[in-house]
């Protein structure tokens, strides 16, 4: 009995033995699996992230490719609108008349579309601020001003007090801020020397106030005979100065407005009775100019004038 139960031992052991081979290689083997299948995990994971990786980078590529494409029909667009009319033929027709006529608008709603707007300019812009009627916009203007003299914290009157662009732009927080200056820079003859100063006083209303919208307003043209009797203010190097201003927006990211349209012939040059001297505009066309502003920076807000004639008449319909 002994004997057998010795036997019967050693063939548990080597049983047992068997036993745990056999799950030792069921352990490795699934050891393995677990860690090909891991593996297998880790590279489909690493795919699938490769792959969303490169469809986020198309898609950045093909917004920067729109957004330039945009950009580039947007600088198309308003250096077109700085160019003179074609010429007809007729030029004693194209000068005699307007490109565009504005119908009048209510003195409430320009007044409104001009809020919370703070004007930088030349004595054409103060032109602007004595004669438009615009009431509820900040003016930083005066004789002579040049995108130089701003930067460097040339002090004008504001309100009867002092202040350099500096101070006005810590005055408040303004919604809309249009830039209307460039004519006495063109005295300069050098584009890129303006474009640089003008860059400059981009970045600092920029810096100032970072959640209003920017304006660079064209320069306005002169008339043909002043463009004719001089060879520095002419409206060929307006014209020069303008492309500049066009391209300074698009690189700043601000906006580039042209309200030149109702102030201007057919050829392009400021209607001859739109001033006196050739450059700087009557109290009525003053006006014009601040509506044309307004339709481009507050569109919505503006209201038509109705003549009396036809308000009675529409009264007397409606009865």
């Amino acid at each position: 009995m002994k004997i057998d139960k010795v036997v019967m031992t050693k063939k548990n052991r080597r049983r047992l033995v068997r036993l745990i081979s056999f799950l030792l290689c069921i352990i490795v083997l699934g050891v393995g699996g677990i860690y090909v299948a891991n593996k297998h995990y880790e590279h489909v994971k690493a795919e699938k992230a490769k792959a969303l990786q490169i469809e986020k980078r198309k898609k950045e590529e093909a917004a920067i490719k729109k957004a330039e494409k945009e950009k580039q029909e947007k600088i198309e667009k308003n250096l077109e609108s700085i160019k003179p009319p074609e010429n007809t033929g007729n030029t004693a027709a194209q000068a005699g008349a307007p490109v565009a006529v504005l119908s009048d608008v209510t003195k409430d709603s320009l007044d409104r579309a001009f809020e919370g707007t703070l004007i930088i300019g030349d004595s054409r812009t103060e032109g602007l601020k004595l004669f438009s009627g615009i009431k509820t916009a900040e003016f930083f203007s005066t004789k002579s001003l040049t995108v130089n003299r701003i930067v460097e914290g040339k002090k004008v009157n504001v309100d009867g007090v002092e202040a350099s662009i500096s101070d006005v732009l810590a005055k408040a927080a303004y919604g809309k801020v249009v830039v209307c200056v460039g004519l006495n820079e063109v005295g300069w003859g050098n584009v890129d020397r303006f474009l640089e100063s003008y860059g400059q006083l981009v970045d600092q209303i920029k810096a100032a106030q970072p959640n209003a919208r920017i304006y660079l307003q064209s320069i306005l043209p002169v008339s043909a005979k002043k463009s004719a009797s001089q060879t520095v203010f002419t409206n060929s190097n307006i014209i020069a100065y303008n492309e500049g201003i066009v391209r300074l927006a698009a690189a700043k990211n601000v906006d580039f407005i042209n309200p030149s349209a109702p102030l201007i012939d057919g050829t392009g040059a400021l209607l001859t009775e739109a001033s006196s001297d050739g450059i700087h505009l009557s109290a009525a066309y003053c006006k014009i100019w601040a509506q044309s502003i307004a339709e481009i920076i507050s569109p919505k807000v503006l209201v038509k004038q109705v003549d009396e004639a036809q308000e009675s008449q529409a009264g007397a319909v409606a009865n």
